[in-house]
């Protein structure tokens, strides 16, 4: 278990990783790759061997597309309608590639220069229709997303448990600006995350408390934005004429 958290942390996954699966991930009845998913698998394998780790992640396989939630919607969609959500409102274009994966559940990841992002559709699922069907799906993603957005490197050092409730904090920040409630942002990491800290991840913890963390920042950030703009009604009460000049130009 041990030698599989820190493959876990070589390649940024949210939760530890499960043990090797014996059976091959890629069939011939797996969907076509698209050019960005083409020799991800070596790529993968690669890297974890450069670090003298042994694979726990046997290869790449791509989930058909027609998993669903208990709604009838398709994972993919699911996937895709969170990553809007979260790059909306971080105000900022999507700069990673998700793929479909037989990764333990999701992670971030550096491929040839291109930043991904790997899912397990199967995982997404259970978040999705187990756990919180409005929220579930964010909070994982948000944490990976937060990799990307905060420049993370995919390497063991000493910094990385760090970047991990740097990340952790991110998706308490963004959820709180998506309107979620402290509870939703929590609950994920709550039902899923491992109690004790493992040689990849602080323990649960901390990482709740990094989210937390990050939702009182964003709150905090919202309550000053009201503030300002209250001051800035007042100030165009007291001064009409100046207001009118600045929205209508000199």
């Amino acid at each position: 278990m041990k030698t599989a958290c820190i493959v876990a942390a070589a390649l940024c996954a949210l939760l530890v990783p499960a043990p090797l699966l014996s059976a091959p991930l890629i069939t011939a009845e797996a969907p076509a790759k698209t050019d960005a998913e083409a020799n991800l698998p070596k790529e993968v394998e690669a890297y974890a061997r450069s670090l003298g780790k042994q694979m726990y992640l046997n290869g790449v396989a791509f989930a058909d597309d027609d998993v669903t939630d208990n709604n009838g919607v398709s994972v993919n969609r699911d996937v895709d309608d969170a990553l809007a959500d979260i790059t909306d409102h971080a105000g900022i274009k999507k700069s990673f590639i998700p793929i479909r994966s037989n990764v333990q559940n999701a992670l971030a990841y550096m491929y040839n220069g291109q930043r991904v992002l790997y899912y397990n559709v199967d995982f997404i699922k259970m978040a999705h229709d187990d756990i919180d069907p409005d929220w579930a799906v964010i909070s994982i993603l948000a944490h990976e997303v937060g990799h990307h957005l905060l420049g993370h490197i995919f390497v063991i050092d000493s910094n990385f448990k760090q970047r991990e409730l740097e990340a952790d904090e991110f998706s308490g920040f963004i959820m709180y600006r998506m309107g979620a409630s402290l509870d939703e942002a929590l609950i994920t990491m709550r039902t899923l995350g491992p109690e004790q800290e493992t040689p990849s991840h602080p323990e649960k913890g901390a990482r709740l408390a990094a989210i937390e963390h990050g939702w009182h920042e964003a709150e905090a950030i919202t309550a000053h934005e009201g503030d300002m703009a209250r001051r800035r009604d007042a100030r165009q009460k007291l001064h009409p004429k100046t207001a009118a000049a600045f929205r209508t130009g000199y």
